[in-house]
């Protein structure tokens, strides 16, 4: 068995465990039926859960608990971006998170939860692939919250998050919001640009591509630098197949393989777009 079918096969009630820890209140309210985990036999195994066997927490706590979690993960120092995190404009009335492999980080209004990295693959390396699990197989720590806000390290600069704006704009029925992508529509045509950037695997990639070749998306490409979602299953699930897939397509960037999973699973309709301006 490889490290995939591994990684794929290692716990099948991991993730019934992970949506049963979802607060009532956040579930209570879904717009449409749970994602099928039976929608196809390739899909039916979960996921491990993340391994944050500690965590240091630099956030001052309230009296109230806070509705709204920001949270991001750097590992292995990518583009030496921890000088970054300090330097941001912090809400009271958020929790913040960074996940990473160094125990030794201390920063200011973050809480840092040390995560022990995923298994090294042959088309994405350990702290690649540790950052997607974060990403997409949404923390335990993190299903307290009502309102879950991802973003990547390197658009932490860009963060300014106010809490009102945030559930004023989570006031209505949408709830899992991405940004369009400025440059590129669709997924062939990332693949195409990411292939040729040596980004993404040649021979996976050219896989991939042949396999979507038919499809009609009825989406826009989004970047997902930033993913904004309340917290319910049918948007964990969702998160977590994303994962999924992109494991069992041997692929290293998500955005090669989101729109895929929307079709798969009949979210495109559901998919809302946003601005980092909506809730700053």
């Amino acid at each position: 068995m490889n490290k995939v079918s591994q990684i794929n096969q290692t716990s099948i009630k991991s993730v019934s465990r992970r949506l049963a820890s979802i607060p009532k209140s956040s579930t209570s309210a879904q717009s449409s039926a749970p994602i099928s985990s039976s929608t196809s036999s390739s899909t039916s195994s979960s996921i491990p859960k993340s391994s944050t066997s500690s965590s240091t927490s630099s956030s001052t706590s309230s009296s109230m608990p806070n509705k709204i979690a920001i949270y991001t993960a750097n590992f292995g120092n990518y583009r030496n971006e921890f000088s970054n995190f300090n330097n941001l404009r912090f809400d009271k009335n958020i929790d913040y998170y960074i996940f990473t492999e160094n125990n030794h980080v201390k920063l200011k209004n973050w809480n840092v939860i040390y995560t022990k990295l995923q298994p090294s693959l042959d088309f994405m390396d350990a702290n690649r692939h540790t950052s997607k699990f974060c990403k997409f197989m949404v923390p335990e720590i993190l299903l307290k919250y009502e309102i879950i806000i991802w973003i990547d390290t390197k658009s932490i600069k860009n963060m300014n998050f106010k809490s009102d704006k945030i559930l004023r704009f989570f006031n209505g029925n949408d709830d899992m919001y991405f940004i369009k992508h400025k440059n590129r529509i669709n997924t062939m045509e990332e693949l195409m640009l990411t292939i040729a950037k040596k980004l993404e695997s040649k021979i996976h990639g050219l896989n991939f591509m042949n396999k979507i070749k038919n499809l009609n998306f009825k989406s826009h490409l989004p970047d997902t630098y930033c993913i904004a979602y309340k917290n319910n299953s049918n948007n964990i699930t969702l998160l977590n197949k994303v994962y999924h897939h992109l494991l069992e397509e041997k692929l290293c960037r998500d955005q090669n393989i989101i729109q895929y999973v929307w079709m798969l699973y009949e979210y495109e309709n559901k998919i809302k777009y946003f601005t980092l301006n909506d809730i700053s």
